[in-house]
């Protein structure tokens, strides 16, 4: 008989512990859950931010590059100019 109460008294206390380690990793489970939602969001945060400032470091290169044609042109049209207008002076 005291075997049998020894073995009721094992399976309760087993059950028991085993009860509780579920119940504490399910919360465990739970708190790692919700810091992986936070860390995704964090993460497509960032990613959102760096592809915004991918699309202005393009629009600003097209800018610089349009920029860069615009002078050469100017340079081009100042040193026509300079020669018309050297051309002109020398022919008076």
């Amino acid at each position: 008989m005291e075997i049998l109460y020894s073995v009721i008294a094992f399976l309760i206390g087993g059950s028991i512990a085993w009860l509780r380690q579920s119940a504490r990793l399910r919360a465990e489970i739970r708190v790692l859950a919700d810091r992986n939602t936070l860390l995704e969001g964090s993460l497509k945060e960032a990613k959102d931010q760096a592809t915004e400032a991918q699309g202005k470091v393009l629009m600003l290169t097209g800018t610089l590059a349009t920029a860069q044609a615009d002078l050469a042109n100017a340079k081009k049209m100042q040193t026509r100019l300079k020669t018309e207008f050297e051309n002109l002076a020398n022919r008076r």
